[in-house]
């Protein structure tokens, strides 16, 4: 039984090799032919399109290790440093400016007047002291006396000793009214007024005491 199934395959495909090496009949002309048929062309030939190769991309791997503990710390102290470069930098410029600026502000102000102080002291104001006010008595201004003859004496006055006021010498003895009444106290109304027959004028001008006797001016120890 498991013979004849191995050879049933076989005979199977030797018949079909027989069949494909048989020539197919000769068909002959007919004489009274149909329609002519065109002939078939050969199925054109399929041109395959080219294909573009992309170029390999390589592709680095990521990296998988994270970096060492050694190279944190390196970081680290480097930016610390930078840091105090640049506050180094800092302070240094700043000190540099304040210097300069100083020089310059002091150097041209050497000879000057201290502005700052002059102002403030015009801007001081000085305390006024408050002084009590004092009542001012009216002032009663007096009207100039009339004297008409210009002898010194008022008007009012030759009216109370009875001398003209138009005559500077009443009696007329040489003497004028104001000198008979405030220098050698003699009447300007008499022009004698010790009754020694001499004129007061002429006694005044001789050295003589017009009121009384003896001579007007008597030097010590001369008789």
């Amino acid at each position: 039984m498991f013979d004849d199934l191995k050879k049933q395959p076989d005979d199977i495909f030797a018949e079909t090799e027989k069949a494909e090496n048989v020539p197919p009949p000769f068909r002959t002309p007919q004489s009274d032919p149909g329609p002519s048929v065109p002939p078939m062309a050969p199925p054109a030939a399929q041109i395959s399109e080219p294909t573009t190769v992309m170029p390999a991309i390589n592709i680095a791997p990521l990296p998988t290790s994270t970096p060492s503990v050694e190279s944190k710390k390196f970081n680290w102290k480097l930016v610390v440093i930078l840091v105090i470069a640049v506050v180094l930098v800092v302070l240094v410029g700043l000190l540099a400016s304040k210097f300069i600026m100083s020089s310059q502000e002091t150097a041209p102000t050497e000879g000057l007047p201290n502005v700052s102080n002059a102002v403030k002291e015009k801007v001081e104001i000085p305390v006024v002291e408050e002084q009590p006010v004092v009542e001012e008595e009216p002032v009663i201004v007096e009207e100039p006396e009339i004297d008409t003859d210009k002898d010194g004496l008022s008007d009012a006055r030759e009216a109370e000793i009875g001398t003209s006021p138009t005559s500077v010498d009443t009696d007329d003895d040489g003497l004028f009214d104001l000198e008979e009444v405030e220098t050698y106290k003699t009447n300007p109304l008499s022009p004698d007024t010790d009754g020694d027959t001499f004129k007061d004028g002429d006694e005044v001008k001789n050295g003589y005491n017009p009121n009384g006797a003896g001579k007007l001016f008597e030097l010590p120890g001369v008789e």
